[in-house]
């Protein structure tokens, strides 16, 4: 005998199918959907492998670290034959391998320096898979330029949240920071501002099922986001494994917050490339559209010279002065401390302006600020955005991606 119930045939020709019945989803948004991960550990694991299953059409991965032995047992992409590997590669080949129809590219670098300010205009969402404050606060405000909403998630051993900030109407993440936050975090550099070796690197000991409940939940807002439904904007769920309990808080906005910051109209030429346009070149351009008082500023410090207190020669090349610690401004003769000469704007009489705007710390993508007086321009290197947001692979077909 039977039920009476309708059977349900799903056909085993396309992995979709299951999803194409859900009326809450919507295959054409999600397989055109954009989205940015922000970090490859436990957490990120946990949101990649969603994104894969779903089949979302592009996804850039960003993170820095190298798998450890430690991560297996909290992250479901990693294998012991990765130790010693970029976790961003290897998770995204683990996603290639789930799911081919899914193109992702990773960065291997930090988020709040190296991805460029014009990707996150060109995302749909981003997703926080984050250990620390300052990494947050990096993620809020390149998201707040470029007004693209983005997800965190938080882990405790049998805790986590999730947080929705949508520009520009939401409170931020810097909104939820008090005095004491921004005291801790200014601990992670020295008084000229060069980071700290091994400062603030205490792990917060989590579980793969806190891990699994999180991602889950940030990516289904993320889903939400895309399908363009409510979301949890300026609020935050606070999940209690041990108390059994869920519960949702209001954000406060601020409007005075400093993390609200936007740019203005940007220009994009795509003919800029960071590791091809120079900064003579870049400097000219701002000069034929706003004067011959145009300069550049930056959103970073560049060292462009160490001088030793005895003397000594100290040759040096343009470097980020985030990539800067207190062993790397030692005088490699005499072992004194050396003072360093930076700066932050290009104009006529800088050094250098034969480097290219990559030699001068600056990532592909990047959106740089052009000023003469009141007059502001923002310039985008759009010739760069092909290399990190590439056409999905048709279906059934692996990835274009290497």
């Amino acid at each position: 005998m039977t039920s009476g119930r309708p059977r349900i045939t799903i056909s085993s020709s396309d992995r979709y199918t299951a999803l194409r019945r859900a009326p809450s989803w919507e295959y054409d948004l999600v397989r055109h959907a954009t989205v940015l991960v922000a970090g490859a550990g436990a957490l990120g694991n946990e949101i990649l492998k969603n994104l894969a299953l779903l089949g979302i059409g592009r996804v850039l991965l960003v993170d820095f670290d190298r798998v450890e032995v430690s991560n297996l047992s909290r992250s479901i992409l990693f294998r012991e034959a990765n130790a010693g590997q970029s976790k961003a590669e290897t998770a995204a080949n683990a996603v290639r391998a789930i799911n081919p129809d899914v193109a992702i590219k990773t960065i291997n670098g930090d988020i709040a320096w190296e991805v460029g300010w014009g990707i996150f205009r060109r995302v749909d969402v981003a997703i926080g898979a984050l250990d620390n404050r300052l990494a947050r606060v990096a993620l809020n405000q390149h998201c707040w330029r470029a007004g693209t909403p983005w997800v965190d998630g938080a882990l405790a051993e049998s805790a986590g949240a999730v947080r929705v900030f949508r520009p520009p109407e939401s409170a931020c993440y810097e909104c939820t920071l008090s005095d004491a936050d921004y005291r801790e975090m200014s601990l992670r550099f020295s008084c000229q501002g060069l980071a700290v070796r091994g400062a603030m690197e205490g792990k917060i000991p989590t579980t793969p099922t806190m891990a699994s409940i999180i991602g889950a939940m940030e990516v289904q807002e993320a889903l939400n986001l895309i399908h363009r439904r409510p979301v949890l904007s300026g609020r935050e769920i606070v999940y209690d494994a041990v108390r059994h309990t869920m519960q949702t808080v209001e954000l406060r906005r601020r409007d005075n917050c400093l993390g609200h910051s936007t740019l203005g109209h940007v220009v994009e030429e795509p003919a800029f490339r960071a590791g091809v346009t120079t900064a003579a070149q870049l400097l000219a351009r701002a000069r034929a559209d706003l004067g011959p008082g145009a300069r550049i500023e930056l959103d970073r410090e560049i060292v462009v010279g160490l001088q030793c207190p005895s003397g000594h020669e100290r040759p040096w090349v343009l470097v980020p002065r985030f990539r800067l610690d207190d062993r790397d401004i030692a005088c490699t003769v005499c072992g004194a401390e050396c003072a360093v000469g930076s700066t932050h704007v290009m104009d006529a009489v800088s050094p250098h302006l034969g480097a290219t705007l990559a030699e001068w710390g600056l990532p592909a993508c990047h959106i740089v600020r052009a000023r003469n007086g009141g007059e502001v321009m923002y310039y985008e290197l759009t010739g760069d955005v092909g290399e990190f947001l590439p056409v999905p692979p048709a279906e059934g077909t692996t990835s274009c991606l290497t």
